[in-house]
């Protein structure tokens, strides 16, 4: 028992063959109580959070995996970048398998599942740590991700400033990264999203959007893209580059029967 959290552990080691497995229950526990260790080098304030812990975990003689969950309830945390916002009895589960080659240092997460609030993203990748900077690929994965969904379960101090647009719709898709985790942003390679009757209120009327958006090798194009405001409709279809010299050239071909 840990601060009055139970905590179960139970598995085998075989000496003669270095195998072995492990399981790791833990019940909600408060991790405030632990900050003199964390507060050094967490990028915010912590003010209440609870841990809980199913994992089990396969050991061989040169490989490591591990599958499990990993969720915190009753999140209240404000992050140093963002001082003006913070969360309140905000929840995240993570479920997640990996395994970890320790001749080849490659780590490799074939599923990665986050759920902030009941929004839902997933992740896959390898990330080669056998260099002094680790090398990554992976992919996001946003499936069937309702707008609408996502504004009603945002904290309300990150939605408040949005709610008056209403947004609603569906957006599918893939970013794919690849690339020295040092590069930042030059990590992002392509991405693919399909949106579905994305909608948002303008001024006194709605306005929608639906089509294709790819980006890769630098080039952004928007195939067949659906515009509509109010009664109105045009169809869009663009191509933009960004030069060696960071010039941004585009072409743009949009086409209605009417319009205003």
């Amino acid at each position: 028992v840990i601060n009055g959290a139970n905590i179960d552990v139970s598995g085998r080691y075989n000496f003669s063959n270095r195998t072995g497995d492990l399981t790791i229950l833990l019940a909600p526990l408060g991790v405030v109580q632990f900050a003199p260790y964390y507060r050094d080098v967490f990028p915010g304030k912590l003010g209440a959070a609870q841990l809980s812990l199913n994992l089990k975990v396969a050991i061989q003689p040169d490989l490591v995996s591990s599958k499990g969950k990993i969720t915190f309830a009753d999140v209240d945390l404000v992050l140093d970048m963002f001082p003006d916002t913070g969360l309140k009895k905000a929840s995240l589960g993570i479920d997640y398998a990996l395994n970890y080659n320790v001749e080849k240092q490659l780590l490799a997460v074939s599923t990665l599942l986050f759920n902030f609030n009941g929004i839902n993203l997933g992740a896959e990748g390898e990330v080669d740590l056998s260099t002094p900077d680790p090398y990554l690929v992976s992919r996001l994965f946003l499936k069937k991700l309702d707008l609408r969904e996502v504004m009603q379960n945002l904290p309300v101090e990150l939605s408040r400033n949005y709610q008056k647009y209403s947004f609603a719709g569906m957006v599918d898709g893939r970013v794919d990264f690849s690339g020295e985790l040092s590069r930042g942003i030059d990590l992002l390679k392509s991405a693919q999203l399909s949106l579905t009757d994305v909608r948002a209120n303008s001024e006194h009327l709605r306005a929608g959007i639906s089509g294709d958006i790819t980006y890769a090798d630098k080039v952004l194009q928007l195939e067949n893209l659906l515009l509509q405001y109010g009664d109105q409709q045009a169809q869009l279809q663009a191509k933009v580059e960004r030069a060696p010299d960071n010039i941004f050239h585009g072409e743009f071909d949009l086409s209605a029967d009417t319009l205003d």
